[in-house]
């Protein structure tokens, strides 16, 4: 290591993702509102679109008076025994895991008491059973 070099401290193992068979509920912070998860493999997040007439399977409107998320903001993944949050195309105000921004389209593994962020609402998701 050079002189005046600080030593990063060690990576922390990755975080084992919840498992599929588990109960989801997702607590949002500002409202305390929590929501079952639907068992099913794609999981929408957003907010209600009166032009089309869609509702995600996790309204935020609520709790996103500011509407700082997208109508199709992200969605949780159910795949190979695992599950995972991924931020949908041109959602302007991202999505946050444990506060880091994540990329759109990319999946990322979630763990029972991960913070979320979804433009400015925030929540944990918790899993039981």
């Amino acid at each position: 290591m050079a002189a005046g070099a600080v030593a990063s401290p060690p990576a922390a193992p990755p975080a084992a993702p919840v498992s599929v068979a588990r109960q989801w509920t997702l607590v949002l912070l500002d409202t305390g509102v929590s929501h079952i998860l639907p068992d099913k493999e794609d999981i929408r997040i957003g907010r209600f679109d009166s032009v089309t007439n869609t509702k995600p399977d996790v309204d935020l409107a609520e709790a996103d008076t500011f509407k700082t998320t997208s109508r199709r903001h992200a969605k949780l993944v159910r795949q190979s025994g695992r599950v995972f949050v991924c931020e949908e195309v041109a959602t302007a105000n991202g999505t946050y895991v444990n506060g880091k921004r994540i990329t759109t389209g990319v999946n990322v593994g979630l763990s029972d008491g991960d913070w979320l962020q979804f433009g400015g609402v925030k929540a944990i998701v918790k899993a039981t059973g």
